[in-house]
């Protein structure tokens, strides 16, 4: 078994997520790191991309999950790894780091960020 990690580094999303009324109608820009775990022995071997986790259908996971307005960031990158571990038997952990760019603090921030990691151990 030979495991290894993917990751997809600042993938850009406009969403609406937010404790403030505002926020949801605005909207506001997002990134997305993610890292995750998966075995790639057979993929390595075959040269099949059946044979992997394919990345192209994590971003659309994650572009699906960031479409849905939630209050906070805690629960939107809990939602997005629990989403991955559930369409995705072979990832087998992640770190996903989400950002918000230019929050509502009343004052300049370039960002605010949440970093979680899970592993399918973890998920149970």
């Amino acid at each position: 078994m030979s495991k290894a990690w993917f990751e997809l580094e600042k993938m850009e999303f406009f969403a609406f997520h937010g404790c403030f009324s505002e926020e949801r109608v605005i909207g506001n820009r997002y990134h997305v790191w993610l890292s995750y775990m998966t075995d790639i022995s057979k993929a390595a071997s075959t040269d099949n991309i059946y044979d992997t986790v394919n990345y192209i259908d994590i971003y659309k996971t994650i572009q699906q999950e960031m479409a849905i307005t939630s209050h906070l960031i805690e629960h939107v990158a809990n939602r997005i790894a629990n989403c991955l571990f559930e369409k995705f038997n072979a990832i087998d952990a992640v770190k996903l780091k989400l950002q918000k760019l230019n929050p509502s603090m009343g004052g300049h921030m370039h960002a605010v960020s949440i970093t979680i990691e899970k592993s399918r151990v973890d998920k149970k």
